[in-house]
């Protein structure tokens, strides 16, 4: 791009005004090009076709793995509705929604909890079907632990029906 710069001022000088025109056309290509570069620096990055594969592949192990941990009642309730229903050791029912956050709804009080595993920037992809299951494992077997670390909030949920 300065060499093109360079030519124009040399071929204005010199009163070359086809040259210094075909100089600045050169010039000007340069800074577009520099313009598209830049902005494509500064663009995320899009993962490839192999990302996206095994991410689809991962996300459908833990569509398999989820079905083979939910009942046939759940199993049905989750195709029909993308919820289900989970019996704690305490009696108390527990709505899970297929949603990141806030899906799970205490059905006895018609509290929201959010329960997150994935304080590591590297699980922030981990398929949505794998959140469920821990939150449904957790919720069986150590219902106390789910209570403590859960987000919890009582606003009036516009999703239930």
């Amino acid at each position: 791009m300065l060499v093109a710069a360079l030519a124009c001022v040399w071929a204005l000088e010199l009163q070359e005004r086809e040259f210094a025109a075909a100089a600045l056309l050169v010039l000007w290509f340069a800074a577009v090009v520099l313009v598209i570069a830049l902005r494509r620096a500064q663009e995320p990055a899009q993962p490839d076709d192999a990302h996206r594969s095994r991410r689809r592949a991962a996300g459908a192990r833990a569509w398999d793995l989820l079905r083979e941990h939910l009942d046939e009642t759940q199993r049905e309730q989750f195709e029909r509705a993308g919820s289900f229903v989970v019996v704690a050791p305490s009696g108390r029912r527990y709505r899970i929604r297929s949603a990141n956050t806030s899906n799970v709804r205490d059905e006895t009080d018609g509290a929201n909890y959010c329960v997150q595993f994935r304080s590591d920037p590297q699980c922030l992809r981990i398929p949505l079907e794998d959140l469920l299951l821990a939150q449904k494992l957790l919720l069986e077997c150590d219902e106390s632990e789910f209570l403590r670390i859960a987000n919890r909030s009582s606003f009036p949920d516009r999703r239930e029906g």
